[in-house]
């Protein structure tokens, strides 16, 4: 009897192993199959991102002529900036006042409490910071870098709609041209915020265009903030973007769409709020921020000279877009 228990738990032993072997194999041909399931979608991801990085080329159209050319005329028109050391002498009063609130705070001062102040609370940091060493130099570099950024959108922006590197470059020289004009010198909060307006105009123009996602309505809204912390009157372009979504959506029927973009906005203003906010509370500045930057130019009696500017420098660059961009697609019919 012992003999056929252990007979049958022989047989038993190596039924198990043969189904242990079976299943091994499977699981293992299943590993398999898993490994080169995974190796295909790595392949296809490598392929989607080469193509889609390449399309991201073809589609701004940049070069690196493209962009030397850029850094040369914002490099000469910056020269023309009372930031630059040479040209202190030469400002006028409400230059002067702009160019050296930085010295000031650099000194202890506060900005709308020690001093009036129409710019922005981010538009007195980039003064602090641009008055390191006791000159204005580093602030002219900031002021180049800006007026570079700005000619660099504005390249991609012409390039989308034209698919011509001629008139890419012939408009976004003029834009570069007529916005170090309205400049004032320079040192103007509206110079600053262009580069954050001019990248959410670049954002909705791809959204439009179905080549972005609505996740990127948190760097829009960080944009809008940015904006609004240099350059307040600025931001009523932000205003008038969310009325134009807004229909857009309920046109569309895209509820869900506009109910996330609002959440994805709102995420985005809340990371620069909180640090705008801290900075100005830490000063004890924020209501007066808010008097002097935002409630005195919007209830003011007339329009201020900033709004009339600001008005002034859209028309100029929307005759300028339009009317160069007609005349080079025309010529080159």
């Amino acid at each position: 009897m012992s003999n056929e228990y252990r007979a049958r738990s022989s047989r038993h032993e190596r039924r198990l192993s043969r189904r242990a072997r079976k299943d091994f194999d499977i699981v293992e041909a299943t590993a398999d199959k898993v490994t080169e399931n995974l190796g295909e979608l790595e392949g296809q991801n490598r392929e989607r991102i080469s193509r889609h990085t390449t399309v991201s080329r073809e589609s701004s159209g940049l070069s690196v002529t493209a962009v030397v050319i850029q850094a040369v005329v914002s490099l000469l028109l910056g020269l023309s900036f009372y930031a630059f050391p040479f040209w202190n002498q030469l400002a006028t009063p409400l230059q002067s006042q702009n160019l050296y609130s930085g010295l000031a705070m650099q000194h202890g001062l506060v900005p709308f409490n020690d001093f009036y102040g129409t710019g922005g609370t981010l538009f007195y940091v980039l003064n602090w910071l641009g008055n390191f060493a006791g000159s204005t130099l580093i602030l002219w570099i900031l002021e180049v870098v800006a007026l570079f950024i700005s000619g660099i959108i504005t390249f991609q922006l012409v390039f989308n709609q034209t698919k011509s590197q001629n008139a890419a470059t012939i408009i976004s020289n003029f834009t570069l041209i007529i916005v170090a004009g309205l400049a004032r010198g320079g040192d103007a909060p509206t110079l600053f915020a262009l580069p954050f307006a001019l990248w959410a105009v670049k954002f909705l123009n791809d959204y439009f265009r179905e080549e972005s996602t609505d996740r990127g309505f948190i760097r829009f809204g960080m944009a809008g903030a940015v904006t609004l912390v240099i350059s307040p009157i600025m931001t009523m372009f932000f205003v008038f973007s969310a009325i134009a979504l807004l229909i857009y959506n309920v046109s569309h029927r895209r509820f869900w769409h506009g109910f996330y973009q609002m959440l994805a906005v709102i995420l985005g203003i809340s990371v620069i709020g909180y640090s705008v906010a801290y900075y100005a509370l830490n000063q004890q500045t924020l209501y007066t921020s808010i008097e002097q930057s935002v409630l005195i130019p919007l209830t003011h009696f007339g329009p201020t000279d900033s709004l009339l500017l600001t008005i002034a420098k859209a028309l100029v660059l929307t005759l300028i877009f339009g009317i160069v961009t007609g005349f080079v697609q025309g010529s080159s019919k």
